[in-house]
């Protein structure tokens, strides 16, 4: 998202630029009434941050410009001129949004992203195209579920042609959306591109297919339904299927190899007893040939008979048997079924061969067992299609609830409602997760009663307590020993609205009452804390050294990150010794916070216990310091270790991966 802020004081828009651009906007500066003017005249922007009173000219007159030509930019006043009038004037002009100084920079991002949502997504901030959804304000992507990985100009990107569905989006346009107004000194497009094919094949590895088409000559345009492939093969399915085509292909070749045999045996049965039966059938007529001689002519009437007198008289026994021999027709070894036994011929006796031909035979059999193995594979195929589509059908309620799961928070204002299905398992698990969920978030609901209560109902005696005793001190009858009595007390008070404060904040995380669902670049955290820290650090006498190698991005909650650096910074100039140094880097992979200290190191397993004192332990502190910043890391899915080198090195380490 592009924003335009149009802010005189160099110091807000610097602090407004350093927030909004963590906050992942894209920031441009104007600081007069001329600058703000060319800028609204040659760029469009999401959104634009109007102060009124500017060097030159009056912010109203460039809301009266915008109105004049049209343009659609959103526009959030921000201005210190807090009359009634203003307001009005400003609102009747085409603001959308009248934001006071001074104001929260969370309300005004806050603020930036309802303006958003309700010009381009509906109000919504949850952009559905098919299986892709996109989160605006999270700067999440899933397809079908699953997250997808981009970058923060892919995620720009997609969310700008998302917003402009089946139109086309200029190639100069989407140039000023993710590079500002530097955009206009490019030689060519070719960042554009780059950005283009990364966000398209990111896409169409998740399953989307072509959904991004290219307008030779002017630009792109998203079409949902233009070639958006099936969702991923859901993998409870997928193993499912696994397993049933592999019985099927093992059912299939083995089944067609049993089922040929199976035939073959059938028909060499039966082409045996046809062997037999032609046996009794020249049994019975050889006594009616007359003379060898006749006999010699009926076998070359029959080729696959064969009458041979045998030199030995004892009778061999009859078998029947499979053979390859040559067939002189076909010029070419052919099988045949061959009957062997020994008849009489006028009383002496003769070898009798009959034969059957296979040829015909074995191609038809190997025919016959090719189209069984097609049907099988047709039914196979289609038994396999037909369960995976109804599989996909009875298993969607699940995969719809599992995403409501997802995006299920504790702290929402709505309970979940999970779709209606009319499968009964399905009903039943709905009943029970809306059931547990709705105590659960009952549950978390009176927690968060309770600590808001309790920070209330407890910071307010001590408030009131502290404010009397002040008073007191300033009493002109006050002696000088009732005045260390009272300071005394006033340490006390102050102590306990710190111990009060910090048993809450340990509730609050251990409640997880704060979502870790936001980009936060430590390196700017860091340096936030180290400024506002400097005096203390000056004051100890100590040194403060800072190695900030990498932004450190982390996916956390901003104000835990903040408490975090801030607890292990005060950990560390409050456990120091005179003249001691502390040395913070940052890398990538971790950020550490080593101080100079005691000579011995903590207790092993007792680094990070609340309320933990001992003889060496410097005064003044709760003891809940390293016990809230482990919870946090707890929290945020970081880890916070401790180690101890000679002779008086303290290193905590927060590794971010």
């Amino acid at each position: 998202m592009k924003l335009l802020i149009v802010e005189d004081e160099p110091e807000l828009a610097a602090s407004l630029v350093n927030y909004l651009e963590g906050e992942q906007y894209r920031c441009e500066v104007a600081a007069t009434f001329a600058a703000a003017e060319e800028k609204m005249l040659l760029y469009d922007y999401d959104c634009i941050l109007l102060d009124l009173t500017l060097p030159g000219g009056d912010g109203l007159e460039l809301l009266r410009q915008l109105q004049q030509r049209q343009k659609a930019d959103g526009v959030i006043i921000t201005s210190a001129r807090n009359a009634l009038d203003d307001r009005i004037a400003g609102l009747h002009l085409g603001a959308d949004d009248y934001l006071p100084k001074p104001f929260h920079l969370s309300e005004l991002s806050a603020r930036i992203a309802a303006l958003v949502r309700r010009r381009h997504f509906n109000g919504s901030n949850l952009v559905q195209a098919g299986p892709l959804a996109v989160d605006v304000l999270l700067r999440t992507v899933r397809v079908s579920g699953e997250l997808l990985a981009l970058t923060r100009s892919e995620f720009d990107l997609l969310v700008l042609l998302l917003a402009n569905q089946n139109r086309v989006v200029m190639k100069s346009t989407i140039a000023e959306h993710l590079s500002g107004d530097i955009a206009e000194h490019f030689d060519s497009y070719e960042p554009v591109y780059t950005h283009v094919k990364n966000l398209k094949r990111k896409l169409a590895e998740a399953g989307l297919g072509e959904c991004i088409r290219t307008v030779y000559g002017l630009g792109y345009r998203f079409e949902p339904g233009h070639r958006m492939s099936a969702p991923r093969p859901i993998k409870l399915l997928m193993r499912t299927l696994r397993a049933q085509l592999a019985y099927a292909g093992v059912v299939l070749v083995a089944g067609t190899f049993v089922f040929y045999y199976v035939l073959r045996r059938l028909y060499f049965t039966d082409v045996d007893d046809a062997l037999l039966l032609r046996r009794e059938e020249v049994v019975s007529k050889l006594p009616l040939v007359p003379t060898p001689a006749d006999l010699a002519l009926w076998m070359k009437l029959n080729r696959d008979l064969e009458i041979r007198p045998l030199a030995a008289p004892s009778a061999a026994p009859e078998r029947i048997f499979g053979e390859l021999r040559f067939d002189s027709l076909a010029h070419e070894m052919e099988p045949y079924r061959t009957l062997v036994t020994t008849v009489r011929y006028q009383g002496r006796p003769y070898r009798l061969v009959l034969r059957n031909s296979l040829v015909e035979d074995e191609d038809l059999l190997a025919a016959i067992a090719l189209a069984q193995a097609g049907l099988l594979v047709v039914l196979l195929g289609g038994l396999v299609l037909v369960q995976q589509r109804v599989a996909r059908r009875l298993w969607r309620p699940f995969y719809q609830t599992l995403a409501q799961l997802r995006r299920f928070r504790l702290d929402q204002r709505t309970p979940v409602a999970l779709a209606p299905t009319a499968i009964r398992e399905f009903g039943e698990l709905h009943e029970a997760l809306t059931e547990l969920l709705t105590q659960h978030r009952r549950q978390f609901l009176s927690q968060k009663e309770f600590t808001e209560n309790a920070a209330h109902e407890m910071q307010t005696p001590l408030a009131v307590q502290h404010t009397k005793l002040e008073l007191l001190a300033q009493g002109p009858d006050l002696t000088e020993g009732q005045a260390r009595h009272v300071e005394a007390l006033i340490a006390v008070t102050q102590r306990l609205s710190r111990l009060n404060r910090s048993l809450l904040l340990l509730a609050r995380l251990e409640n997880q009452q704060f979502a870790a669902d936001e980009p936060v670049a430590l390196r700017a955290v860091v340096e936030s804390v180290a400024a506002q820290l400097q005096e203390q650090v000056e004051a100890a006498g100590l040194t403060l050294e800072l190695q900030l190698a990498a932004p450190g991005r982390v996916q956390a909650h901003h104000t835990l990150m903040e408490i975090l650096v801030s607890n292990l910074f005060s950990n560390a100039i409050r456990h120091n010794i005179a003249g001691g140094t502390i040395d913070v880097r940052l890398s990538a992979a971790a950020l550490v916070v080593e101080n100079t200290g005691r000579g011995v190191a903590l207790p092993l397993g007792e680094e990070f216990a609340r309320f933990r004192k001992d003889a060496l332990s410097a005064p003044g502190g709760v003891g809940l310091g390293l016990a809230i910043a482990r919870q946090v890391c707890d929290t945020c899915g970081l880890t916070l270790a401790y180690d101890f080198a000679a002779p008086n090195r303290h290193r905590f380490t927060v590794r971010l991966r």
